[in-house]
């Protein structure tokens, strides 16, 4: 994994994910996160408009970049209050981003560097290279141990052979789970159409592995024609219900912390 420490033009630095942060309160976007929304047409600025994000510490929201920067995806984090920002938030901030790029499978992580003010308001900056290395630890602490992720989801519908396939899946878990800390997170499904049948049979058989059924993602024709144009429902309609649905499956993910 690279992560890269840019300085303006941010739009410019090609990586899977830019991250950006915004404070509470602080309107319109500024520094570098104002250009960035600048780049996006808005897209940011629209979300804190629409309560999607407000800038509370650790608030977080992802969007395509939809290939308006050299950025696959955007990720803006809320920093909190200005006059409350310090080293020592920002050190608990890079713990948090840096699970968030793990979990997501990152290659490569761009990210513009926020600055903090002292107890009278002045900005006595943050060296560049203490920052990256703040975050570079924390995705390093981040990263899984013995080559294995921490946490396994499964996911299926309630057809039959889903599950035969995913129980056998299971069981390959469970011997995993003996050797270190990865785990069964909990099962997902991905529904065929039958929902009624398929939340009752996989609540059902994710009780039987000792775990849960997260989330449920209905049929739906918007997924289908994502699936045709090879682009995710938040590229493809990012106001959709379906994208609301994966939003809050992705809440789900990065908030689990014990496998089973």
């Amino acid at each position: 994994m690279k992560v890269k420490l840019v300085n303006l033009p941010v739009d410019r630095y090609a990586a899977d994910i830019l991250l950006v942060y915004c404070f509470s309160g602080e309107r319109p976007l500024r520094g570098e996160t104002g250009l960035i929304d600048w780049w996006l047409e808005g897209n940011l600025s629209r979300s804190i408009l629409s309560g999607r994000i407000r800038g509370e510490l650790n608030e977080q929201l992802l969007s395509s970049s939809a290939r308006r920067i050299a950025a696959d995806r955007v990720l803006l984090t809320g920093l909190g209050p200005r006059e409350e920002f310090s080293l020592n938030v920002y050190r608990e901030l890079a713990g948090r981003l840096g699970t968030v790029v793990v979990k997501m499978g990152l290659n490569s992580v761009a990210t513009v560097l926020p600055g903090f003010h002292d107890s009278r308001g002045r900005p006595p900056g943050i060296p560049s290279s203490q920052a990256a290395e703040i975050l570079v630890e924390a995705i390093a602490r981040a990263m899984p141990r013995e080559g294995y992720a921490r946490e396994i989801y499964l996911i299926c519908s309630g057809a039959f052979m889903s599950l035969y396939a995913a129980n056998n899946i299971a069981k390959g878990i469970q011997r995993l789970s003996r050797k270190g800390e990865t785990g069964l997170a909990g099962v997902i499904c991905n529904s065929s159409g039958n929902e009624e049948f398929e939340r009752v049979v996989l609540s059902d058989f994710a009780e039987r592995l000792g775990s849960s059924l997260v989330h449920f993602v209905p049929r739906s024709p918007v997924i289908q024609a994502c699936e045709v144009e090879s682009r995710t429902v938040l590229e493809h309609s990012p106001d959709s219900t379906e994208a609301a649905v994966f939003r809050e499956l992705a809440g789900k993910v990065l908030s689990t912390d014990s496998p089973v």
